[in-house]
């Protein structure tokens, strides 16, 4: 199910989409997406609270898709 408002609160450039339990993201190879899977909603709501939702976070595919752009 497609999740709007994390569409509209999120800052992170490599976000593509939110489902229910899941939130997938550009992927490290070009082409490709990365989706990150949670087991509960609330563990991907806290996930999104720090690290979607804020330009500056501390997302580890966020720090290498960063990476990967460094060295194009």
């Amino acid at each position: 199910m497609y999740d709007k408002t994390a569409d509209q609160l999120t800052k992170c450039p490599y976000y593509l989409r939110s489902q229910k339990l899941s939130i997938t993201c550009e992927g490290i190879v070009n082409g490709a997406k990365n989706a990150i899977k949670f087991k509960t909603e609330e563990e991907k709501k806290e996930f999104q609270k720090n690290n979607c939702f804020k330009y500056h976070n501390n997302c580890n595919l966020k720090k290498v898709l960063e990476k990967k752009y460094e060295e194009d």
